[in-house]
């Protein structure tokens, strides 16, 4: 028996995901320095490069989803690379700071979106029904390994080279690797692809094939009026959001508590290193157990965190609510992607998620501005953290009346039996 076609998808995904966020996303704080001082910019004119990436990707985001329900997600992705290349390698060559912002918020951006998250999340969508949980973090994981190897490697280029040669270099070589792997990659399963339990899958959850989903792509309107898309995009991007406020304030805190910049650093570390087991934890737990169970464990996961800075007195309090959130920032964004592709086909994932990203964008911009607010209004660090224990106790909420939906569905569809009309 042939081997799955869709875990080459996973693998080729994997690779795509360690380069974007290895060589740029995680790597931006590396061209900081070099930048500002070759064009005589401040930090916080730099800092804005990489927020106007973030924002560009989050207004493009829907745009993009819908082209990827609407044509083949290979093109689309084709059409990103090519962009993600140009951008990149204009940046590297450009000497105006306008022409270089306008390539961050848009080429930049949307490469970022059409050939990671939204492109490539959605290939893996078509590939995987009865694994999908599984075939997601494993492809996400790709985010965590390229930190760890891809990084450190951009910041020896940037130390050999320069940060110029370094963005052309990476846009040449980036854009390189991409055509190959979308070459590689196919639309959906064949005739011939069965993916393993899938049988077993449909079974007990009566759905339409990934064939027949092709081609019924659902309306914007009609995405937002599914409670089993929007309580559960509310609910993660809450529980993010908290995470994200935490995230931006634990090293301050800890500085301010007395604890040396070495050790505070290792906050960060552990939450990486966290990071990356719950996503093989989402990968182990797999497709047992709801998708809404497993986020609403990480959004109390994110509520422990938080209630533990309240009371947070020690560095080893420090470490454990690190250790916490990094398990929940690890397995939210997977898990929230196969419960949509679950909510609204493989056909409309592209746009679910396209919505998704931009609801988790803004509420996110939210989150950061509202600790520096309350912390500056307050002056300590106690009345954010409550907040944003509250803000995740409502995602958990809306999260188990997900659940509670969940299961009303697949009580239905089990006593929808067909009934044999009389001879």
């Amino acid at each position: 028996m042939r081997s799955y076609y869709g875990w080459v998808i996973v693998a080729i995904t994997m690779v795509i995901f360690m380069l974007l966020v290895g060589c740029l996303a995680n790597a931006f704080g590396l061209f900081v320095l070099p930048v500002s001082q070759d064009l005589g910019l401040s930090r916080a004119d730099v800092n804005t490069g990489y927020i106007l990436t973030v924002l560009g990707g989050a207004a493009m985001a829907p745009f993009l989803g819908r082209l990827i329900d609407t044509y083949p997600v290979r093109r689309v992705m084709l059409v990103c690379a090519l962009m993600f290349a140009g951008g990149m390698i204009t940046v590297g060559l450009s000497e105006n700071v306008w022409l270089s912002a306008a390539m961050l918020a848009v080429p930049v951006a949307v490469g970022m979106g059409g050939v990671g998250t939204i492109g490539s999340m959605a290939i893996v969508a078509r590939w995987f029904k009865a694994q999908r949980g599984r075939a997601m973090a494993i492809s996400m994981m790709g985010m965590s390994l390229g930190t760890i190897a891809l990084t450190p490697m951009v910041g020896l280029m940037i130390a050999s080279f320069g940060w110029r040669q370094t963005l052309v270099t990476l846009g040449i070589g980036m854009g390189t690797v991409f055509l190959i792997a979308i070459a590689l990659l196919r639309e959906h399963p064949g005739p011939g692809d069965i993916e393993p339990g899938a049988a077993e899958y449909l079974a007990s959850q009566p759905q339409p094939t990934i064939q027949e989903e092709i081609g019924k792509s659902l309306g914007t309107l009609q995405i937002l009026r599914m409670p089993l898309f929007l309580l559960p995009s509310i609910a993660a991007a809450l529980a993010l959001s908290a995470a994200q406020g935490i995230t931006i304030s634990m090293v301050p805190m800890a500085q301010e508590a007395g604890i040396g910049v070495a050790q505070a650093a290792t906050l960060m570390s552990m939450l990486g290193a966290t990071s990356i087991a719950g996503k093989f934890l989402l990968v182990w737990v797999g497709d047992r157990v709801s998708r809404s169970i497993s986020l609403a464990v990480m959004a109390a996961a994110t509520a422990a965190s938080s209630g533990l800075l309240i009371f947070a007195d020690s560095y080893p309090m420090l470490l454990v609510s690190s250790a916490l959130l990094g398990l929940a920032v690890g397995s939210i964004t997977p898990a929230l992607l196969a419960l949509l592709a679950d909510a609204v086909g493989a056909a409309s994932f592209g746009s679910a998620n396209g919505i998704a990203m931009l609801i988790g964008a803004f509420t996110g911009a939210l989150a950061m501005r509202g600790a520096g607010e309350l912390y500056d209004r307050t002056g300590g660090y106690e009345t954010m953290f409550e907040v944003f224990v509250g803000v995740s106790l409502l995602s958990l909420m809306l999260l188990l009346i997900s659940l509670r939906i969940e299961k009303g569905r697949s009580l239905a569809s089990t006593l929808a039996v067909p009934i044999t009309p009389p001879a």
